[in-house]
């Protein structure tokens, strides 16, 4: 089965040493994910990345399938947008370096929400009690509000916002660097 460009992208998404700005540069450099991808580690050192991270995303790329990865997702119900994607959402693309990729478990049309009603919810990984508390009494309101809550899925304030959310049969909207590999 051919690739198309979009797996491209996703494969890199969850390689850990390219974020939104290297991997725009790659873009700029190769033309496309696909060839970003598939091109010697002479040519990416050549497109600005270091000799070391050249050399760990060659061995990422070779023992990673994106055909896996791509089935992977479908099996749990998730899909995905890319930056150029119409769907994308607009604020979040007009953002400096904005994601280029976004997970989706559901169904969601960002471009036809009232943006008023998204907060984001963030905070220390080192959560206290009281932290928690407060953070889960602040979301339960919030998404009694209508709010669809937005954060990043790492440990502390940030999940306590989820899952208050889900308890509460909100809507949310989770960053995601990579699913993992078991």
């Amino acid at each position: 089965m051919s690739m198309s460009d979009r797996e491209y992208w996703l494969g890199f998404s969850v390689f850990p040493g390219i974020g939104p700005l290297r991997f725009q540069k790659l873009l700029g450099y190769f033309g496309s994910a696909k060839s970003a991808w598939s091109a010697s580690k002479s040519d990416l050192i050549h497109s600005g990345l270091s000799k070391v991270l050249t050399n760990k995303f060659d061995q990422f790329r070779n023992s990673f399938s994106l055909a896996d990865y791509a089935k992977k997702l479908k099996d749990l119900g998730v899909s995905y947008l890319i930056l150029t994607d119409k769907e994308y959402p607009t604020l979040l693309k007009a953002i400096k370096n904005p994601p280029f990729v976004l997970y989706i478990r559901g169904t969601y049309h960002f471009n036809d929400m009232n943006h008023r009603s998204i907060l984001a919810i963030v905070g220390t990984r080192k959560i206290t009690q009281y932290g928690r508390d407060v953070t889960a009494f602040l979301t339960r309101d919030l998404v009694a509000a209508g709010f669809t809550i937005v954060s990043g899925l790492a440990m502390g304030v940030d999940a306590v916002s989820h899952q208050t959310t889900i308890e509460n049969q909100g809507r949310t909207i989770a960053r995601v660097s990579h699913l993992s590999n078991s």
